[in-house]
């Protein structure tokens, strides 16, 4: 699936770990900044697949901004709608 095509395309040996971040109505838990600056230290070999089941808050723009601060293959988001 989607996930598992980001994963391959992201390629790099160095990285071994990604880490799903479940993400339901928690935009104000999400420290945006914290994330950002965790993601660009040049000794943190980590990806952030953020996984939003539907939120009804303004979660989902939370890990957007995220990806896109975060250096290039870092972090994405997989946005599910509900069933």
């Amino acid at each position: 699936g989607w996930a598992a095509g980001w994963l391959m395309s992201q390629h790099d040996p160095a990285m071994r770990t990604t880490l799903v971040v479940p993400c339901y109505n928690e935009e104000d838990r999400l420290r945006e900044e914290e994330f950002v600056r965790y993601l660009s230290r040049p000794d943190t070999a980590v990806r952030l697949l953020f996984v939003d089941d539907g939120s009804s808050d303004g979660t989902v723009q939370v890990p957007e901004r995220i990806v896109k601060a975060a250096p290039p293959g870092r972090a994405a988001l997989l946005p599910l709608t509900p069933n």
